[in-house]
């Protein structure tokens, strides 16, 4: 099995290995399938290749992936191999816009978005995100390693009554370390998504502390098991003092959480179902 993966490079040299690209690559590669990857900021990209190109080059794989980039997406109208999307940002930039490129699927991240059969969750890299040290780096009580976005209010609230500490633009390895210093890790999902700071946090085997949503059941998530799920900041508040206070229910749903994630939600496990999907 011969795949392309589309994607245009990081832009933060932190980060570069940790973009899904190289994610998805080594979860394929994990398949047996043979990998490549182009688009913007990788060596021998050609911004507006022609129809030689398309017709040589792009018909020497069985699958064409595209993974959603920053402000650039290639004609994929001219490509006869089979060609799909993983749309993962569509919450922010809406479902429709992908459907220009001629993909023959589109998959989306985002459940109410994506037609039967063709939801593809976020996930995690198992083989770059991992408990650290045993759990024994856990010296800050809540923490949060992501932008603000719309998340100002929360970010104060949580600073003024927990000391929690925020990490911003914290990357790569950088963001696992910080993620298993923390013994909660907070996180608010923005609009409809389900994001992958969810995926990441059990991934490193850290008590996940998330905004209530919809398709959690459907991924395994279950309120107090292998999570902590709050609907208003008085809930929030409460499980904080709760995980903190009792030891053994903090680490109980960090570990089941933990192997929630290692056994359902890894890049090897979306690399699979795109295989199935194929």
């Amino acid at each position: 099995m011969n795949i392309l993966i589309i994607q245009e490079n990081g832009h933060h040299e932190a980060n570069r290995s940790f973009r899904e690209c190289f994610c998805l690559k080594r979860g394929f590669e994990h398949h047996g399938a043979t990998v490549e990857i182009w688009g913007k900021g990788h060596y021998g990209f050609t911004r507006n290749p022609g129809q030689r190109m398309y017709d040589q080059y792009f018909s020497h794989f069985d699958l064409v992936l595209a993974i959603e980039n920053w402000d650039w997406m290639p004609d994929m109208s001219r490509v006869y191999t089979k060609k799909f999307i993983w749309a993962i940002d569509a919450h922010c930039k809406g479902p429709r816009v992908y459907e220009q490129y001629g993909f023959d699927k589109v998959l989306h991240a985002t459940k109410q978005f994506a037609d039967e059969g063709c939801w593809l969750p976020n996930c995690y890299d198992d083989t770059k995100i991992k408990p650290l040290e045993g759990g024994r780096c856990k010296q800050y009580d809540v923490g949060f390693c992501g932008n603000t976005v719309n998340r100002e209010s929360w970010i104060k609230y949580l600073q003024h009554h927990f000391n929690m500490r925020h990490d911003e633009m914290v990357l790569g390895n950088d963001m696992v370390r910080a993620i298993n210093s923390y013994k909660l890790h907070w996180n608010a999902n923005i609009s409809v998504d389900v994001n992958y700071r969810n995926f990441e946090t059990m991934g490193c085997q850290t008590c996940l502390l998330t905004s209530w949503h919809s398709d959690y059941q459907e991924l395994g998530f279950v309120n107090e098991e292998n999570c902590l799920m709050y609907k208003s900041d008085t809930e929030c508040g409460d499980y904080i003092k709760l995980a903190l206070s009792v030891d053994d229910l903090r680490d109980r749903v960090a570990k089941s959480g933990y192997e929630l994630v290692k056994n359902n939600h890894t890049y090897k496990h979306r690399a699979k179902q795109i295989l199935e999907i194929l």
